[in-house]
């Protein structure tokens, strides 16, 4: 019997990162000895590169403002395992967690192996939140894909509405090295007659996203032609976008507010919006106006373009792939205008280091480079190479990352801006820092 958080997760990381045999056969097999809880659930399933954790809190939030007991599944976690699981912004508690993995425990003792193979890390907590959602009957479950599409383990139902957020190289070695490989695995999501949401700009990437709509015949909303999204006004308390969709407000309303301040929240934010417009003309989802941007405006979403110190500022950001550090660059660029920064980066060695180096050496003031602890963590040394092959920049190498943190306050002079990014594991680090001092 489990008796604590830890005994759980002990019992989770014993399982391998990846699947030897790619498939959802496992998770299928686990769901059926379990009674098929996530066929009872009304589930918005979330894909893309970047962006799918803020769009999901989104949409939970919205919903949840309605009056709906509003389930959200997402990953990595930053503060806790429970993070992952939650249900109208409380996480999983301690009890529950142990119930809903005992019985997945049980369930499991006589999955076939040799005919399924080994159930995965991230197939455990997948069963888990199916179940626990069941087992709590919540009206909606806002679902975010593990990693690709096809053969992730969420994509074992079928959704009201599939989402797709943006599509970028990232996970190259799994998903595939262009953009239409890795567009093809994002829209494996997609099922026949469910309609399709995506905030995907790039044209061979959005090529494959409507071919497979068309194919499933499932009705496809595309940002940039279907609905569109303006910054009215951005700072580091708000931001502000205008919001129109088959050339109509949502809800008669002209203007929606977050607090979540980096610029590519703009979209995010959209592809939130255009998908509770369909759930209002399509699903019979009760929305009002005021209680629906009184969600939106309540949502949090931690090391996203997170200003967690005002003095000097320090924004932390989860950037971890070429896209999420363009996307801060323009933020920043949106949010300080042409300037240049003291830089704090950890990042995993299997990403696509050069390219992000290339997007922040043009802004960077000083580069302190550390390890986020993960055994795919870039080394210091590693990586400061990797920027001197880029161009005369000044690093220093701290592997402890809250000795980082302190030394790059410390280089600080009045004025300075101070980011720290380079993947979730280095921004769940890092903000210790500051919350545990609290």
């Amino acid at each position: 019997m489990f008796q604590t958080q830890q005994d759980v997760i002990q019992w989770v990381q014993s399982f391998q990162r990846f699947g030897i045999k790619p498939g959802l056969s496992r998770v299928e097999w686990m769901l059926e000895q379990l009674g098929n809880p996530e066929k009872s659930l009304q589930i918005i399933h979330v894909a893309g590169t970047n962006g799918k954790g803020s769009t999901c809190k989104f949409l939970a939030c919205a919903l949840r403002a309605n009056g709906y007991k509003v389930g959200l599944f997402t990953s990595p976690y930053l503060d806790a395992f429970n993070n992952r699981i939650a249900i109208n912004n409380q996480d999983i508690n301690d009890a529950m967690l142990c119930e809903v993995a005992e019985q997945v425990k049980t369930a499991i003792t006589t999955l076939p192996v040799d005919a399924l193979g080994e159930v995965t890390e991230f197939e455990i907590i997948t069963v888990l939140a199916f179940l626990y959602y069941a087992i709590e009957k919540v009206d909606y479950v806002v679902l975010e894909v593990g990693l690709g599409g096809r053969f992730d383990a969420t994509n074992v139902i079928i959704p009201l509405i599939s989402v797709i957020t943006n599509i970028g190289f990232d996970h190259i070695n799994i998903l595939g090295s262009s953009l239409g490989e890795i567009a093809t695995e994002k829209a494996g999501i997609i099922k026949r007659e469910v309609p399709v949401v995506s905030g995907v700009q790039q044209l061979e990437a959005q090529h494959v996203i409507f071919d497979i709509s068309n194919e499933k015949k499932s009705k496809i909303y595309e940002l940039g032609k279907d609905f569109y999204n303006k910054i009215v006004k951005i700072d580091l308390k708000e931001l502000e976008i205008s919001f129109t969709m088959d050339g109509r407000e949502f809800l008669g309303l002209h203007a929606w507010k977050t607090k979540l301040v980096g610029a590519y929240q703009a979209n995010n934010l959209s592809l939130a919006l255009a998908t509770l417009q369909i759930l209002y003309e399509s699903h019979g989802v009760r929305l009002s106006p005021e209680k629906t941007a009184k969600g939106i405006l309540e949502a949090t979403w931690p090391g996203r373009f997170e200003v967690i110190q005002t003095n000097p500022i320090v924004v932390i950001d989860g950037a971890h792939n070429p896209e999420g550090f363009q996307a801060l660059a323009q933020s920043l660029q949106q949010q300080f205008g042409n300037r240049k920064y003291i830089w704090c980066i950890g990042i995993l060695a299997d990403k696509e280091v050069d390219a992000m180096i290339g997007t922040i050496i043009p802004l960077a003031k000083e580069i302190i480079v550390t390890e986020p602890d993960n055994d795919r963590a870039a080394k210091v040394e590693w990586l400061e190479g990797k920027l001197k092959e880029h161009g005369d920049i000044k690093t220093i190498s701290q592997p402890n990352i809250m000795q980082a943190i302190q030394l790059t306050l410390s280089r600080a002079q009045e004025n300075d801006i101070i980011c720290i990014a380079g993947s979730l594991y280095m921004v769940s680090e890092a903000r210790q820092w500051w919350t545990k001092k609290v």
